[in-house]
């Protein structure tokens, strides 16, 4: 599917190229695109104490959850130095403050050898620890495969927890949790670097926070040469409140030099798959412009996605979202 078929270049199409079929116009990406999928806009750090398993398990971090006390740090890691081993019933979890009505993603890397019961749970407790949304994922595989799950806190979360069992011998490393972005943009000046934003895969072009040339002491985008930034919101929460939801982008911007050039709004459900999108050219101009796009959100929409596109050479700078 695609969201037009006479579009010129499509920056939110680069992102989530994997998505969607080719478009008619000869204008499009000529190098590999990139595809969002694994990592919806991760904008937090990781909230689980040593999820790489690096150091010995400690209270500060893992505990035990059931009377076998079968693991260790000692397995062969998928990367770094260690990786957890449990085995024989033994249980392990972690539980981190959690926020109502954000949206929060688990990832592991796991196997289990010798194909017995063995599992990733992740979910949700209230105050009185009891569970309120839970999601087990099953442990197989003779290697290392991706474990993974996406769920939106309810009203009645307190705090998340992850829980690691094994009745065989499984192997778990490099764990992570991150709550994905509200829908509010996350350091649209750049005076962050690139904080809460991220460069999109397999492009060519150049990304770079820089001074700002007009306004000494603060920072803008420079991007160029097909270069690619995009940050994922999470709209779950909104829609829940109201069905007419519409997001509004705006950006201070700069193109000075021959190319294309853009910032892209659009909306994606529950699956990462598009819905709608609305993108806007930046024009050539030898003074900074306000660019504008703006977009009601269709019903399903989960994520919303904001890109900045330049093959020409572009700066960006006071990027933000309202509604």
């Amino acid at each position: 599917m695609s969201f037009t078929k006479n579009i010129q270049r499509s920056a939110l199409m680069s992102v989530l190229a994997a998505s969607l079929m080719a478009c008619d116009s000869a204008m499009l990406f000529d190098t590999a695109q990139p595809t969002l999928g694994a990592a919806l806009g991760e904008t937090s750090a990781n909230l689980l104490g040593n999820g790489g398993f690096e150091s010995p398990i400690s209270v500060n971090d893992w505990e035990s959850c059931a009377p076998g006390t079968d693991f260790s740090t000692d397995a062969t890691p998928s990367d770094g130095l260690a990786a957890l081993s449990v085995s024989n019933g033994s249980c392990l979890s972690q539980t981190v403050p959690a926020v109502a009505g954000a949206t929060y993603t688990l990832s592991c890397e796991a196997y289990e050898p010798v194909d017995r019961y063995s599992t990733i749970t992740f979910g949700f407790i209230d105050d009185s620890s009891a569970p309120v949304e839970v999601q087990e994922i099953a442990i197989d595989g003779s290697s290392y495969g991706a474990v993974s799950s996406t769920l939106t806190a309810p009203a009645s979360a307190d705090r998340a927890q992850v829980l690691i069992f094994s009745d065989g011998e499984a192997v778990v490393d490099n764990c992570s949790l991150i709550k994905l972005a509200d829908a509010v943009l996350l350091n649209g000046d750049f005076s962050e670097d690139l904080s809460g934003w991220q460069v999109c895969e397999n492009t060519a072009g150049t990304v770079s926070v820089i001074d700002h040339q007009l306004e000494p002491g603060n920072k803008q985008l420079s991007i160029s040469n097909g270069g690619c930034v995009y940050q994922t919101l999470d709209v779950s929460a909104p829609m829940q409140v109201r069905s007419d939801l519409h997001l509004y982008l705006s950006c201070d911007a700069l193109t000075s030099d021959d190319g294309y050039s853009s910032i892209t709004l659009g909306y994606l459900d529950g699956n990462s798959q598009p819905l709608s999108v609305n993108e806007v050219a930046i024009s050539r101009g030898s003074t900074n412009g306000l660019f504008e796009s703006d977009l009601a959100a269709p019903a399903g929409s989960h994520f919303a996605e904001v890109v900045i596109y330049s093959d020409a050479f572009t700066t960006a700078d006071n990027c933000q979202i309202t509604h």
